[in-house]
């Protein structure tokens, strides 16, 4: 582990993993220079083959999946949720018969399985998530599950 800046850097199984303690650090790091130029990605993306692409998914799902082991070596008590659920699933959930949240046990995640990951399993998310899934599919729903993962402490899990 390296400290730089307050941004939190792991380095296990191959991958580097950045850890943002607060929005701010994060938003101060991407305008530092690291801001990808989305005419070169776009351009780079269509150069490159089937393969290419599959092994660009390949490496990103890892990295969530390398990313959620780290936050579990930081916070043992890690969470694992997702927000939108479908048919019989989404019923439960909204009626508090099937919990959104998951503790990690160190068992393999799978692609587009969880949308986040926090530190402790939180009433007031458990809240928002039925709350989506009982049918109130808004945007201010949605902002505030995102910034209750932000207050925790969370991350995001972005899978392709």
């Amino acid at each position: 582990k390296k400290t730089v800046n307050s941004i939190s850097i792991y380095a296990k199984y191959g991958f580097t993993v950045f850890l943002f303690p607060k929005e701010a650090v994060r938003q101060k790091y991407l305008k530092a220079g690291t801001k990808i130029d989305k005419e070169e990605k776009m351009e780079q993306q269509k150069e490159m083959n089937y393969y290419e692409r599959q092994e660009q998914r390949l490496r990103l799902n890892n990295q969530n999946r390398a990313e959620i082991t780290v936050f579990h070596v930081l916070h043992p008590e890690t969470w694992l949720g997702r927000i939108g659920y479908f048919g019989e699933e989404c019923e439960m959930v909204a009626a508090g018969e099937k919990s959104p949240l998951v503790r990690y046990d160190g068992n393999m995640v799978f692609d587009c399985q969880y949308d986040f990951c926090i530190p402790s399993n939180d009433g007031e998310m458990l809240g928002l998530i039925r709350k989506w899934n009982a049918g109130e599919r808004n945007l201010g729903i949605f902002n505030q599950i995102y910034n209750r993962v932000q207050e925790l402490g969370g991350i995001y899990l972005i899978w392709h």
